[in-house]
């Protein structure tokens, strides 16, 4: 068992939660070490204190709007020592179904938890008896629908694994009935497709008094959320979302950004809704794509086309083509920034190469002001970057990885990538932003003299705390 789901489950004994993990036990092993989520039932009454204990351990709650079903909740949760997201499966009643649909609710929870005892986990599980029940209720109103039979036989060699494991526990002599259905059918279900669908439509007539609306708008609801499963499967590929997070990585150039950054996304993006951007390389906006055009032309002739528009160097006296040129990147920069803040808004956490900064000389900050010119139209395009700067929206977090000089330069002749910069290069932008102060609501300090690996650690660990 990881140490999160110790400490948490040893909490709600402590404080008398009253829980039960209620299905799936089969596979509670794998669970406890993260490989799959404990489906919990908790009863009603206990509801905040169940979620006090979730949020006194850091365990966030996500979900996808378009897949939301009454009573069910999802709460994940960072193991610090193993590195692995825990995932409690939580409901707060009875609900179950069609995976696509969830259709009916029982109301038998108090009676199923009262069964519960301590396994050799140590966690409270439902009586094998009550579980059984539950799962031949659960295979008819399954296997009674299309849609849901097609998707049960998918799954089928997990079913089967969890009837095999019922069936090793179960105990004739205590078995239970409801709604005219005893525990004891589960020893006689049928495994033949056509024959069970029928089967299971028959039995579930008996169980109408539990759905939770009419059978009209309940099917109208499954079948457009087997479409957006579907769609999502294929086109989408949204995962599930939180409260949105805006976390950027600074550092100058052989800091390790890149890594880390690919890091953060594989690990989050396997749970969350993730997306990512880099500020130095803001895309072009319909406002400033003829601005970019008529300054590559112009590049090409005095230059041969070595001047970028992000570049680092510029003259000592800036003339108003530059100085167009940085409001440019200024305005895409905070363009960006506001699509950062929607996406946010709207639950994603997303990931960003460097942000901007208002010292001026550091990197991503206002570059003209710290120019001469005697231009008054190069002095008023620096009062519009310095602006455009200043209105961008903050990031929540900005991770800055610290080092030694060498560190970086040694890393920076180990990467492979084409027009790398030279040893020079590297020392010249060290000194120049050592000291760089980003503009984010909270700013956090990573080592990178750690390795990938346990930078990628450190920052999992900070990132979640703004989950």
């Amino acid at each position: 068992m990881l140490e999160l789901y110790r400490i948490c489950f040893e909490s709600l004994k402590v404080e008398g939660v009253y829980y039960a993990s209620w299905k799936n036990n089969h596979k509670l092993a794998r669970a406890l070490q993260a490989k799959s989520d404990i489906d919990l039932l908790v009863a009603k009454r206990d509801r905040r204190k169940f979620e006090k204990i979730l949020l006194e351990n850091n365990f966030v709650a996500a979900s996808n709007a378009k897949l939301f079903y009454p009573e069910i909740a999802h709460y994940y949760g960072l193991d610090v020592s193993s590195g692995e997201i825990c995932h409690l499966h939580v409901y707060y009643d009875l609900v179950t179904g069609t995976s696509h649909g969830k259709e009916y609710c029982f109301n038998f929870c108090d009676e199923v938890l009262a069964s519960r005892f301590v396994n050799s986990y140590g966690i409270y599980e439902v009586g094998i008896e009550e579980q059984a029940l539950l799962f031949v209720l659960r295979h008819y109103v399954k296997r009674s629908s299309f849609l849901g039979a097609l998707l049960y036989q998918k799954e089928c060699s997990d079913y089967k694994a969890e009837r095999e494991y019922l069936m090793k526990n179960y105990s004739e002599n205590k078995g239970c009935c409801r709604f005219g259905h005893s525990s004891d059918q589960l020893f006689i279900l049928s495994t033949n497709f056509l024959e069970d669908f029928f089967l299971c439509w028959r039995k579930k007539q008996s169980l109408k008094w539990n759905l939770r609306a009419t059978s009209l708008w309940l099917t109208a609801r499954g079948v457009s959320r087997f479409g957006y499963r579907l769609l999502n499967k294929l086109v989408l590929k949204q995962k599930k979302k939180v409260n949105g997070v805006a976390v950027a990585v600074t550092g100058i150039d052989g800091a390790g950004k890149s890594t880390l950054l690919a890091n953060l996304h594989a690990f989050f993006s396997t749970t969350f809704s993730v997306k990512q951007y880099h500020f130095g390389r803001p895309n072009p906006t319909l406002l400033t794509t003829p601005i970019r055009i008529a300054l590559f032309f112009r590049s090409m002739r005095k230059s041969d086309g070595k001047c970028s528009l992000s570049a680092q160097c510029v003259p000592d006296k800036i003339s108003i083509a530059y100085a167009l040129r940085y409001v440019a990147l200024a305005y895409e920069r905070a363009v960006l920034m506001r699509k950062i803040q929607q996406d946010v808004m709207n639950g994603y956490v997303v990931f960003v190469d460097r942000c901007h900064s208002l010292d001026s000389g550091k990197m991503d900050s206002p570059r003209i002001a710290e120019r001469t010119s005697n231009s008054f139209v190069v002095g008023f395009l620096g009062s519009c970057e310095r602006s455009l700067y200043e209105r961008m929206p903050k990031v929540d977090l900005a991770i800055m990885l610290q080092g030694d000089l060498n560190t970086f330069v040694l890393r920076n002749q180990l990467r492979d990538k084409v027009g790398k910069e030279s040893d020079e290069e590297i020392e010249k932008r060290y000194w120049q932003n050592c000291d760089f102060s980003p503009v984010a609501k909270n700013v956090q300090e990573v080592s990178a003299e750690m390795s990938p690996k346990d930078v990628s650690t450190a920052a999992k660990k900070i990132v979640w705390e703004f989950l």
